[in-house]
């Protein structure tokens, strides 16, 4: 049988500010972006998060052409 589209994400590239249409299939997997976490637990920590905003603008996504683009550096060093 093979995997089918559950749901339809839509979000925003977090470099360049793009459209993103993530689908999640049945086994879990997704495409339309590329996810690197959420930020949530960082900003909640630093005591800058603020409840009133949906927690999916505190996720790190990226289209492909910024994660193309951005390939050779550590995002360790970024974040």
């Amino acid at each position: 049988m093979g995997r089918r589209i559950v749901k339809k994400l839509k979000r925003k590239c977090s470099v360049c500010g793009k459209p993103l249409t993530i689908k999640v299939y049945s086994d879990g997997t997704y495409s339309g972006g590329h996810f690197f976490g959420s930020l949530k637990d960082d900003m909640i920590r630093l005591g800058i998060y603020d409840p009133k905003i949906p927690d999916e603008k505190y996720e790190y996504w990226e289209c492909d052409m910024c994660f193309l683009n951005h390939a050779h550096e550590s995002y360790e060093a970024v974040i």
